[in-house]
């Protein structure tokens, strides 16, 4: 990024299927576009799959998304939006690459570490009635 301090703000539209994530320059308090989403019928974002990670270069944003599954299932895994800039330095749209997988919802983000790219989650593995700390790299 430019600046140094940046917000990674999430939108939702009312019925919250649909979502925007920007990232938002401090310094000169604009905001731009990198990803948007629209949830597969009768799913929706909760608001906490709005949270996110930012990598310490800046140059990623980590954010939960619905993953589908060969059974016909989706559930909400990691999900990792590179930020890139045209030519003409503005920031394009960014297409997810997916960094979980499983028959388990991942439930938040906790921290990444830039030192080993690693990022640490919780998530409701192997079964729904469990609740566990997971890492997993970075780099898909």
């Amino acid at each position: 990024m430019k600046s140094e301090e940046v917000l990674v703000a999430t939108w939702a539209n009312r019925l919250q299927n649909h979502i925007s994530v920007t990232i938002c320059d401090y310094k000169t308090a604009i905001c731009n576009l990198v990803f948007e989403y629209r949830y597969p019928e009768k799913m929706w974002a909760e608001p906490a799959h709005f949270s996110s990670l930012l990598s310490n270069r800046q140059d990623a944003v980590f954010i939960l998304l619905p993953r589908a599954r060969a059974n016909g299932n989706n559930y909400q895994h990691i999900a990792k939006l590179l930020i890139q800039y045209d030519s003409q330095g503005k920031l394009e749209l960014a297409e997810p690459s997916y960094l979980s997988v499983g028959n388990f919802d991942v439930v938040a983000l906790k921290r990444y570490d830039g030192t080993t790219d690693t990022i640490y989650f919780t998530a409701q593995a192997p079964s729904p009635g469990n609740r566990h700390l997971y890492s997993t790299k970075a780099t898909p």
